[in-house]
């Protein structure tokens, strides 16, 4: 017991060290044979044949025997045959968040009864595991939340491999444009499943919604109207980020970290619609609401919020009603959704790409679109469960909707950096250019 452990032990050091000098996707080589390690490490035969053994077993190659006591890996025939092997030996992998799954789990069983290679599943628990996953090469396909620098993924959508058939005039007439999701280069490089607005929800026992939408700077007359109506509740307004409002306001961060003398201008104008809101008691502080935001509106102390539409409870669409966030003229709306992107180390590319295709078909768009709250990135396609009137009154601005282009995303350590920054100088006051300097100076250190 004790010699079969010592062995045991040295040829699991003997593999970690063989792991260090053989870099598989790249190797051209044939592996060492077991005389080879035998005299590299000095070990017996048996411990020798175990470490080579393990190696096989850990890259799934083919064992082919040399003679009674030698054994090594044959890659005489090139890369394309350890290819077709791990084509045989691993299922096409797509891994996602386990908040996502409940969503999702419908749409994977119903592919895999349709298709007879079955896709597997790997549910993760933190997000920054998205980015060990695609540098290890363990999957095929990843399901993203929202945009690859939020995980922590460097390079953010390029990472990926280019989907063909999604540009150009080879793009679906039924596909919204906003599912795209492109390089800086403008190749598409991943697929939005769906599309979430943001949107603002009204409480009509406290306020009314504008016909059409709001200019957001016209918001303090707006809010005021409700305030004196509703003397009683604590504010008239409730908004998640600073981000998003900004946004609206025609707030743009490229341009923002070139120092470009418009965009100061611009963000100067923002902060201080916001931080007169803030001072008229009309809005809170974006940092106020990170533990009861959502119980002030639905305990009748705010009379409207705006969230993502994902985030409306379905049970509360006859009191509440929804409408556009108040935006500048000229603004583009944006809708955030979830990225499917296929790795750079996929191996089953193929089915990826298929998988990909068929999420896109109204009938798995249906079976996704059934447990959330979003809307189709087809045209035309009404979401089940989602009533007409609901439907009918954002289908036409889905259709000329945008998605943020990945230049202007950030990672989260720059979102916390902008989000309470702003929330000093909207509470605090402070030196607008000194904050755009160092909003700068952060991008730079952190750029996906």
């Amino acid at each position: 017991m004790n010699s079969s452990g010592k062995n045991s032990t040295r040829a699991q050091e003997i593999f970690n060290c063989l792991l260090e000098e053989y870099d598989l996707p790249k190797l051209t080589k044939q592996f060492p044979s077991v005389r080879k390690i035998r005299t590299a490490f000095r070990c017996g035969q048996k411990t020798a044949t175990e470490a080579l053994n393990m190696l096989a077993e850990h890259f799934h190659f083919k064992r082919i025997p040399r003679s009674k006591s030698r054994l090594t890996l044959d890659l005489s025939a090139g890369v394309s045959a350890w290819n077709d092997f791990l084509y045989q030996k691993r299922q096409c992998t797509v891994v996602m968040d386990q908040a996502t799954a409940y969503y999702w789990q419908p749409v994977i069983d119903a592919y895999n009864q349709e298709h007879r290679s079955a896709l597997k599943v790997r549910l993760i628990c933190h997000l920054g595991e998205f980015a060990q996953i695609i540098d290890s090469g363990e999957a095929d396909l990843l399901l993203l939340p929202n945009h690859p620098a939020v995980v922590g993924i460097k390079g953010g959508v390029s990472r990926f491999m280019e989907l063909p058939g999604f540009a150009g005039e080879s793009l679906p007439d039924e596909l919204h444009p906003a599912a795209l999701v492109c390089d800086q280069g403008g190749a598409v490089r991943g697929i939005a499943p769906e599309l979430v607005p943001k949107l603002l929800i009204s409480n009509n026992d406290l306020a009314g919604l504008p016909e059409t939408q709001m200019d957001i700077f016209e918001l303090p007359r707006h809010l005021k109207k409700i305030k004196e109506k509703n003397p009683g509740i604590r504010y008239s307004a409730l908004f998640e980020s600073y981000w998003g409002f900004f946004n609206n306001c025609g707030l743009n961060i490229a341009a923002l970290l070139e120092k470009d003398g418009s965009a100061i201008k611009c963000c100067g104008s923002a902060i201080e619609l916001f931080r007169t809101l803030y001072k008229e008691n009309l809005v809170p502080a974006v940092s106020d609401l990170l533990d009861f935001g959502y119980s002030l509106f639905f305990n009748d102390e705010a009379a409207m919020i705006e969230p993502f539409y994902s985030k409306i409870p379905r049970a509360g669409s006859n009191r509440y009603h929804f409408a556009l966030s108040p935006a500048a003229k000229g603004v583009p709306y944006t809708v955030i959704s979830e990225v499917m992107a296929i790795t750079p180390g996929s191996i089953r590319y193929e089915q990826a790409l298929n998988f990909i295709k068929y999420v896109l078909t109204p009938p798995a768009q249906q079976l996704l679109l059934s447990r959330m709250n979003g809307f189709s990135v087809l045209n035309d396609l009404k979401p089940l469960g989602m009533s007409s009137l609901v439907y009918d009154t954002f289908a036409p601005v889905l259709s000329g909707a945008v998605r943020s282009p990945c230049e202007d995303m950030i990672t989260p350590a720059n979102y916390r950096f902008f989000e309470s920054g702003i929330d000093r100088l909207i509470k605090y006051g402070g030196d607008l250019s000194r904050f755009v300097n160092d909003l700068a100076g952060q991008f730079k250190e952190n750029m996906p």
